[in-house]
Formats: C-alpha cells, structure tokens, sequence
C-alpha cells in the first residue's frame, strides 16, 4: 500500500505511470530555456521523480501487479480507498507449481548450458548478462506444460527473442 501511496503525488490527472515516465524523461531531456532557478532545477526534480517512481512500479511488478504501468491515477485511488491493493485484486490464485529451469546457448562456444533456477537468471540479468553484445538464446524446459508463474512468465518475456521464425 506505501507503494501506491508513493505513486499518487507523480501522476497527474488520468495518467498512467507510463505516460508520467514519459513526461518526465522529456522534462529531463527539454532544453533549459531560461536563466532562472526554476528552471535549472527542473531536470533535477524531473530525475527525482522519474527514479521514485520506476523504484516504486518495478517494486509492485515484483511483488505481482503486473499491469502496475498501465494503471491510471484514478485507478490507485479507488482502490486505496477501497483497501484492496492492486496486486491482490488483479492476480488471479495460480495452482501449485514447479519452478522453472532454464538454459541458454553460449554465443563463444554455441554449447547449451543449464539448467539454472529463474532466481539464478534473474541474478545474471541485474548484473548486466545477457544483454546487449552478450544476449544469447534462452529456453525454458518443461516436461509438462503447465503454466508459469507470474516471476516466470515475465523473464520469458524479458528473454524473448522477437527475431526467432
């Protein structure tokens, strides 16, 4: 709930956290017109803000409301007064699963390895693998399929590679 409530004050109007992130990386990048301290200070402020609220909606991702940047201010509001958080009237109660376990072809050796935990991926990802000149080919495995978790789903969204046939 301290989430939401720090979300509130950045958005404006009917805005979605996405278009408040949009507003403030232009306010960040517009070009200081002018002289004055309100000014100068706006690109400063408009980071603050920016950092605050990506800190907050990714934190509420994480915990599972996963349509967090797509919800608007009016949203948040109704159901804080409610006192039903998000996270827990938007996710469904999923069935008992097996967690995931993933492998990846290396780029150097082209050879498979794994399997490793999504907790173990997740690691390789924060700390800057897989990315860029380092992105490779990762694949869950599954003997049965069953449906992923919702920390699940998100990484093979993350880790999907759009130009596969």
């Amino acid at each position: 709930e301290e989430l939401y409530k720090k979300i509130l004050p950045l958005l404006n109007g009917q805005e979605s956290v996405s278009q408040a992130l949009i507003r403030f990386g232009r306010l960040i990048k517009a070009p200081i017109g002018s002289e004055s301290l309100a000014a100068s200070t706006a690109p400063t402020l408009a980071k603050a803000c920016l950092n605050d609220l990506t800190g907050a909606a990714n934190a509420l991702l994480l915990k599972g409301d996963v349509d967090i940047y797509q919800s608007r201010k009016m949203d948040i509001e109704r159901l804080l007064e409610m006192g039903t958080p998000l996270a827990t009237s938007r996710i469904q109660p999923m069935e008992k699963q097996l967690p995931a376990q993933w492998e990846y072809k290396g780029n150097q050796d082209g050879a498979i390895h794994g399997p490793y935990t999504t907790e173990q991926m997740l690691a390789w990802i924060k700390a800057g693998y897989f990315m860029g000149s380092q992105r490779v080919q990762i694949r869950t495995l599954r003997e049965d399929p069953i449906q992923l978790s919702t920390q699940d789903d998100l990484l093979a969204d993350l880790l999907d590679n759009d130009t596969e046939d």
